[in-house]
């Protein structure tokens, strides 16, 4: 008896139990199916759409930044190239600097034992205080032997940089315009430190032609442009200037092939100045742009630090 009534309860039970099934049978069949919204009141109906409305929104702000984040990342990575970029031409341009810089020094002035030979062989070039820029120009193909070959066949690269100094020049006896400008300013200078061992430096001259002479203090140069009479190419020759002014239409002109005066800077015997290499420095004169130099290279690398 006790089974059999413990069969009927569990009959009823799964009969009951189906019914509850046929009940959410009919909302699980497309078409049939319930809205949340109305199994709410209206109020929190509302509420809720305007929080999906303010999901929507932030989820949309979230897709901008994230799209901005992305493009500020393209941009710092592209920014960091650049740097990346800009610095190692920083660092080309402060070798190519300190490259130059050495070569400029290299010819500020003549071993002493150079000069000495050139003064036994050839004789001096400065009577007391006067010092001949002409019979210089002269000398150095008529006595010291040096002599013009072209530029393709003396160039001498280290580095990318041609070298010009003196002790090349003076061992090989062969060289192009430059070669010669840059070491005749050189020895220019070196008969200007030996005449200021005996002369006050007021007192000093440089004849540069016929009754023509540079009361000094004075500076010699490396000079260089567009040649007007070797009908416009590139030419340099040594010039002769008051200490101080650096303008080229006031800096006199010497031929270091020939010892001829070739006249003032520009409008003389170059169009156009371009270079002016002193004992320690390099200018740079741009028709187009800013003048520069290594010494306002430097200061602007160093502003930069």
């Amino acid at each position: 008896m006790k089974f059999m009534d413990i069969m009927a309860d569990t009959t009823i039970s799964v009969s009951n139990l189906h019914k509850g099934f046929d009940k959410f049978d009919f909302f699980l069949h497309p078409g049939n199916e319930i809205s949340f919204s109305q199994t709410l009141p209206g109020s929190k109906v509302k509420e809720i759409k305007e929080l999906e409305s303010l999901l929507a929104n932030e989820m949309n702000k979230t897709t901008e930044l994230q799209d901005q984040i992305i493009e500020k990342n393209a941009l710092i990575y592209s920014a960091s190239e650049e740097l990346e970029t800009s610095k190692r031409e920083v660092d080309e341009l402060i070798y190519n600097i300190e490259n130059l810089e050495t070569f400029v020094k290299s010819n500020s002035e003549l071993e002493k034992e150079q000069v000495d030979t050139i003064h036994k062989f050839c004789g001096d070039v400065r009577d007391g205080c006067i010092i001949d820029a002409n019979a210089m120009g002269k000398k150095m193909i008529s006595c010291i032997g040096f002599t013009w070959v072209d530029d393709s066949t003396t160039s001498n690269f280290a580095d990318g940089q041609r070298i010009f100094d003196p002790e090349t020049f003076w061992l090989s006896k062969q060289g192009d315009c430059d070669d010669f400008s840059l070491y005749m300013a050189s020895w220019l200078r070196s008969e200007y430190t030996d005449a200021k061992q005996e002369c006050k430096e007021s007192e000093i001259k440089v004849k540069v032609d016929t009754n023509k002479f540079v009361e000094c203090p004075c500076e010699f140069y490396a000079i260089g442009g567009f040649a007007t009479k070797q009908g416009g190419i590139y030419h340099m020759e040594t010039g002769i200037g008051k200490a101080g002014d650096m303008d080229p239409n006031e800096i006199h002109i010497v031929e270091p092939q020939t010892g001829e005066y070739d006249g003032k800077g520009n409008g003389a015997v170059m169009s156009q100045v371009i270079w002016l290499i002193t004992k320690n420095d390099f200018y740079f004169y741009d028709p187009f742009g800013e003048d520069i130099s290594i010494s306002g290279i430097k200061k602007r690398l160093s502003e930069l630090e």
